[in-house]
Formats: structure tokens, sequence, C-alpha cells
């Protein structure tokens, strides 16, 4: 479940893509993570461009974030699928999903009623960053030593522990010793 969920309706208008960028980009200051804005904008920038391209009546954007990942999901009406395409250095289009595939953790697609829903993750570097601050607060853990002379022996002298029958394989397994 998400610690923290938004939604835009975009409008049809070209004007809707800096409407999602702005959108999006206030939203993760509210959760602290203007680090990520950068990048998320620049993804969602190029979803809702497709989406408008594509689906031609308007898009939902809606980010969900969690202590692991932001999470954007962009719905539109077009069944169409992307695509990450191979385009000329002199194309003027289609490098949109090449740069989601580059920068998102993940991203993917599924079918709705209407349309598709077109995603992509980022991770948020939370959970690591609690997780080095917890080991850096705890005292440190006593580590257990032996002197040589307290490791015992295997039974019977044997390096497997006695665990081979008459034949030599070892017990169960079937297989010859190497």
């Amino acid at each position: 479940m998400p610690d923290f969920e938004a939604q835009l309706k975009i409008p049809p208008i070209s004007a809707g893509i800096g409407e999602a960028r702005r959108f999006a980009r206030d939203q993760l200051a509210i959760c602290g993570l203007t680090g990520l804005a950068d990048n998320a904008t620049l993804l969602i920038s190029e979803l809702v461009t497709n989406a408008l391209l594509h689906g031609g009546e308007g898009a939902v954007l809606t980010l969900t974030v969690d202590d692991l990942r932001v999470r954007a999901e962009v719905r539109d009406s077009s069944p169409a699928i992307p695509v990450v395409r191979n385009y000329s250095e002199t194309s003027t289009t289609g490098r949109g999903m090449v740069i989601v595939d580059a920068l998102a953790a993940a991203w993917g697609t599924y079918p709705v009623a209407g349309g598709k829903v077109v995603w992509f993750e980022l991770g948020t570097g939370r959970a690591a960053d609690e997780e080095q601050a917890r080991r850096e607060k705890a005292p440190p853990r006593p580590r257990a030593t032996r002197a040589s002379s307290e490791f015992r022996r295997p039974a019977s002298g044997s390096l497997d522990g006695g665990n081979t029958n008459p034949t030599g394989r070892l017990a169960g397994s079937g297989m010859e010793p190497s």
C-alpha cells in the first residue's frame, strides 16, 4: 500500500504536458523526494506526450510513493502498447520509450477498459538510507572466537563426517567421491 498517492487529469492539449511536469515536481517535493524530480518529470513528460499524441482524449497521471519507489502511471484511451525502437540519428521523434527504458528502474504497460496504462518506477533510496542509519547506530556485535583445538574432527576421522557407505559413495547421493 502506498504511503502517498496523487492524481491529475490531463487535458488533451500540449499545455497538459507542462502541467503534468509541475504537478509531479510539486508532489515529489511534498514527499521530500526533490532529488528524483528531474528524472521523474522527464519520464512523465515522455509518457504524457505519447498519451496525448496517440490517445487523443487526454490522460490521467497517478503518482504513488512508498519507502522503496516512486511509481508514475499514465492512463490513456489508446490500446496501442508502446515499444522501445531504434530510430536513426536524424529522426525527430521516437526516442521517448528509449529514455524511459534507460532511466526507469522498471516500466511496463497493462490494458484497462477503454485504453491502457503505461507506468514506470524510480527507486527512492529510502530503504537503503534507513538500513545504513540503523547499522551506524547499532552497537558492534561481538564475534565468537574459538581456539583451533575447540574444533571437532568428523567421526571416525573421515572428512565427510562419516557420511559414506562401504562403496565409497556419499550416503544418499548416488555420486562417487571426487
